[in-house]
């Protein structure tokens, strides 16, 4: 199996420690899906949780809908002592959604999906878009304390051990209301990471999530990623960095709680305010 970092030999410059050294790198590597000699997936990921990866893409692109019942198997193919091996897994469906498949055009999907791409498998972005709009959370939004996102905000680099060692990897988790971390996902590519972290949800059985958790990204918060919280049920969307356009009307016209752009002890609310008490001294 791969590894999720690999050192390299480097130059540093311009530092108290400049000279020749090793630093360790995020591995970026292709993982394939298969199904019945079908490919459905192939994507730029960082190696680990790849069948939550799966499952959670799975899910998201509306192919299993209860992947504990619905996946017969989701296997390693290869010999295990080839530097590939991890790279490409086998699905076996059951009857239910191997008849979901066989509606799907896996050549919609199968072209190589790089890390900064999460839109899949849809003929256009209105496509996504109109999809998206007739969503809503799962369950009852609870209300948030702006010190408890404060607190979140500060803390959350601390869940990120691969990016600790390599400062490249996209961290994505869930929290709750009174600010606990209850997992996290890392991956070079941000809607890698929201697959990761959903496709533990779904084969542990928490889909929809529950009204008092929010998904936490490292990083800015786009269309896809919106998206991508309101098929799991989330009501609060909370990013480090900004989000887009399109992730804010979204998030307005699905009543999400989308907050971000943490600087300075400071943040934005962008749709949702009156979600979050404590704002105004």
């Amino acid at each position: 199996m791969r590894r999720a970092a690999e050192p390299r030999a480097i130059l540093r410059v311009g530092s108290h420690d400049a000279g020749p050294r090793d630093d360790l790198i995020a591995v970026e590597a292709p993982l394939t899906l298969t199904s019945q000699g079908d490919v459905w997936l192939t994507t730029m990921r960082t190696p680990g949780h790849d069948r939550e990866l799966l499952v959670g893409w799975l899910f998201h692109e509306g192919l299993v809908r209860d992947p504990r019942a619905e996946i017969s198997s989701l296997s390693v193919c290869g010999r295990p002592f080839d530097a590939s091996y991890g790279d490409a897994y086998d699905l076996v469906p059951n009857a239910a959604m191997e008849t979901r498949l066989k509606a799907r055009d896996p050549a919609a999907f199968s072209r190589t999906q790089l890390t900064s791409c999460g839109v899949c498998g849809r003929q256009s972005l209105d496509d996504l878009v109109f999809e998206a709009r007739s969503l809503r959370p799962g369950n009852t939004p609870r209300p948030w304390s702006s010190s408890t996102l404060t607190q979140l905000f500060t803390t959350f680099g601390g869940t990120q051990p691969l990016f600790a060692q390599t400062g490249c990897t996209h961290g994505a988790s869930v929290v709750n209301t009174v600010g606990r971390v209850l997992v996290t996902r890392e991956d070079v590519g941000r809607h890698n990471a929201v697959d990761k972290v959903v496709g533990h949800l779904a084969l542990s059985g928490q889909l929809p999530v529950a009204g008092d958790q929010a998904l936490l990204v490292s990083s800015r918060a786009s269309l896809e990623i919106v998206h991508k919280a309101l098929l799991a049920g989330f009501s609060a969307v909370f990013c480090l960095s900004a989000p887009t356009s399109l992730a804010v009307d979204l998030a307005q016209q699905c009543g999400i709680l989308l907050a971000g752009f943490f600087r300075a002890g400071g943040f934005n609310i962008y749709s949702e305010h009156q979600r979050v008490v404590g704002v105004l001294p």
